[in-house]
């Protein structure tokens, strides 16, 4: 979990606030199937103002989870969308695909991991 996510960081950002985190994972959870279908939506018209912005979307939602292998690939896709050459998104796209499937995943189980830890009374 360490290498796509810093556990730190992440609680940090919100004051050590489990709702909270709670929260934007849920958001993150409900909402990046969007933004990646408009950057493959984009991709597929050749439309690098779409890619663009949906890149940068994402980028931004991942952000708060320090997740910094998918932003970077964001990034590459955002100069791609900026320079109007598509010609390597697809690669980019895909390899985006797998590290939101490792963020997903190190996510449900920090989410797991805050509950395994919680007393119950």
């Amino acid at each position: 979990m360490n290498s796509v996510i810093n556990r730190e960081e992440i609680l940090q950002r919100v004051d050590n606030d489990w709702h909270l985190l709670s929260l934007i994972i849920k958001l993150f959870l409900d909402k990046h199937k969007i933004l990646l279908q408009g950057i493959w939506d984009g991709i597929r018209e050749n439309d690098g103002d779409r890619v663009l912005r949906a890149a940068h979307s994402l980028k931004g939602m991942v952000s708060n989870f320090s997740a910094m292998a998918v932003i970077h690939t964001a990034i590459q896709l955002e100069n791609l969308g900026k320079s109007g050459d598509l010609t390597q998104a697809p690669a980019l796209y895909a390899q985006l695909e797998t590290e939101l499937q490792d963020l997903k995943a190190a996510l449900l189980e920090l989410k797991n991991e805050h509950l395994q830890s919680t007393p119950m009374y």
